[in-house]
C-alpha cells in the first residue's frame, strides 16, 4: 500500500486489481476511484517500484508489479 496525504494506492487490492482511494473523502478506503483517477495511480506505482528497487527488493518481487 502506498500512502500519500491525499491518497492510498493498493498494487494489488481485494479483487486483485488494483485500487485507488480519495483518503479526504474515504478515510476508510472503501470506494475505489481508480476508474477516474488512473494517472495519479500509475505515478503512484511508479513511486512503489523505485522505493521497491531502491531497498533492493527481491527482482521476482518487483517484476510481478511491473506493468506487462
Amino acid at each position: 500500500m502506498v500512502y500519500t496525504d491525499r491518497w492510498a494506492y493498493a498494487p494489488i487490492g481485494a479483487d486483485g486489481s488494483r485500487e485507488l482511494f480519495a483518503l479526504a473523502d474515504d478515510p476508510y478506503c472503501e470506494t475505489n476511484v481508480i476508474e477516474g483517477q488512473k494517472a495519479i495511480a500509475d505515478t503512484l506505482h511508479a513511486k512503489l517500484i523505485a522505493w521497491m528497487e531502491q531497498m533492493d527488493a527481491p527482482a521476482d518481487a518487483v517484476d510481478a508489479l511491473r506493468p506487462a
